[in-house]
């Protein structure tokens, strides 16, 4: 299965067509993720509902992208401003104290001090002379201090995968579909399936017992995290 869905992401990706882009993408989440019914069942707490290979899609891929946007938002800001600051000639202005403060003054083979730059992040906010900036800042902030955050971005990432599913349907029955939205969306399936693949394939290397399992494994690892996800915010601030 995860041999067959890396075959269909390498045509993705090399495709030059948005359609195929997000048809293949789509192909390989569902080799995937096409997890036996027992597996299902524990994924899902309503036995009832019927739950199809889609509603696999939109549950563990959306809890495996949260999880990283979660674990690297930080990460990734931090480069970007700490990188403008000591190889652009200090490009957004930051005091010397400021700089100081939020650990940008660090070496390139010193670790990061996460804590002192999410505590920090009002400093950065406001003394940045960029608007851009400063709402990235804004946002960073607010998913490192609201719990709420990373549920919405949940839910968002839920609602792109049920388009993707709604093109695709589209896009086998040769409907007449807006080319926007499939270049804009076979970008965000390209998105998505890179990180799923990635995140599973490194999972099933420590996870003993098949793919299905992994599956299985990393759905629970996301339901303890976000039902921690108060110390997991107050751990990053450490």
């Amino acid at each position: 299965r995860m041999g067959n869905s890396i075959h269909w992401f390498e045509k993705a990706c090399s495709s030059s067509r948005p359609e195929e882009k997000l048809l293949f993408c789509w192909f390989a989440l569902e080799s995937m993720l096409n997890v036996a019914d027992n597996i299902k069942d524990s994924i899902f707490e309503n036995k009832k509902e019927c739950h199809n290979t889609c509603a696999v899609i939109r549950q563990i891929a959306s809890e495996l992208l949260s999880i990283r946007y979660f674990h690297e938002a930080w990460h990734h800001n931090f480069l970007s401003v700490y990188y403008a600051t000591k190889d652009y000639d200090n490009y957004y202005d930051f005091t010397i104290e400021t700089i100081s403060k939020t650990g940008l003054n660090i070496n390139n083979n010193e670790k990061i001090p996460r804590g002192k730059f999410l505590s920090n992040l009002d400093l950065l906010i406001r003394e940045a002379n960029d608007e851009l900036l400063k709402n990235k800042l804004e946002r960073l902030k607010i998913l490192y201090t609201d719990s709420s955050t990373i549920k919405d971005y949940l839910k968002a990432v839920e609602e792109d995968i049920l388009m993707i599913y709604r093109l695709r349907n589209l896009i086998v029955h040769n409907a007449v579909i807006s080319s926007f939205a499939v270049q804009y969306y076979s970008k965000k399936a390209i998105y998505i399936t890179q990180v799923v693949l990635n995140m599973l394939l490194n999972k099933n290397l420590q996870t003993k017992g098949g793919l299905d399992k992994t599956i299985l494994q990393s759905h629970i690892d996301f339901q303890l995290f976000i039902g921690n996800i108060d110390n997991e915010i107050k751990k990053y601030h450490q």
